[in-house]
């Protein structure tokens, strides 16, 4: 069982909470920001500013042998060091909804990129109902998880530190030196 990989912009936007009880949604309901999440809200590549109908996934392997990699080369095209949130969802599910085309992705990592796949969503109903699979799924890897995964794609030669934006590099390099043993 192929696990995929998708990262999202707030795990609380998955479960529900307090906010989605104000909203009035049901539980396992999910709300108009999920639904954005999942598609994803990117203009085609083309610079025409039409919206696309693709989601970006990874595949991570049966056992998430893939997934600090997928961490970091995500990581790596932030400005930032933070945490990030994702949904672990298996390709028999995404299949359901949509036939994933394997994509060169466009990380900092040849073999991320090589797992990278697109998916077509062109219908709501099928966004809706793959979005409430999804409900309660996400999770969060901490800001030091994300630099640990950082570190070892450095280390192994898989990312190099010199692609990484300034502005990360100062937060890796923060954080690294708080980490090293004296």
């Amino acid at each position: 069982m192929q696990l995929i990989f998708r990262k999202v912009r707030k795990k609380s936007t998955w479960e529900f909470n307090v906010e989605a009880q104000r909203q009035g949604l049901s539980d396992g309901e999910p709300s108009v920001r999920a639904l954005r999440d999942l598609a994803d809200d990117s203009p085609d590549q083309d610079g025409s500013g039409v919206y696309s109908d693709k989601i970006s996934i990874f595949k991570i392997g049966e056992d998430r042998s893939d997934f600090n990699r997928v961490i970091a080369a995500i990581a790596c095209s932030r400005k930032s060091l933070q945490e990030i949130d994702y949904l672990i969802i298996e390709e028999k599910v995404i299949s359901t909804y949509s036939t994933p085309e394997e994509c060169l992705g466009t990380t900092l990592d040849d073999h991320v990129n090589s797992l990278h796949l697109d998916c077509s969503l062109t219908s709501a109903v099928k966004l809706v109902e793959l979005a409430k699979h999804c409900m309660k799924k996400a999770e969060r890897c901490p800001k030091i998880e994300v630099f640990r995964a950082i570190k070892k794609s450095i280390n192994k030669g898989w990312i190099s530190d010199a692609s990484l934006s300034t502005e990360l590099r100062a937060s890796y390099d923060e954080l690294n030196a708080r980490n090293t043993p004296d």
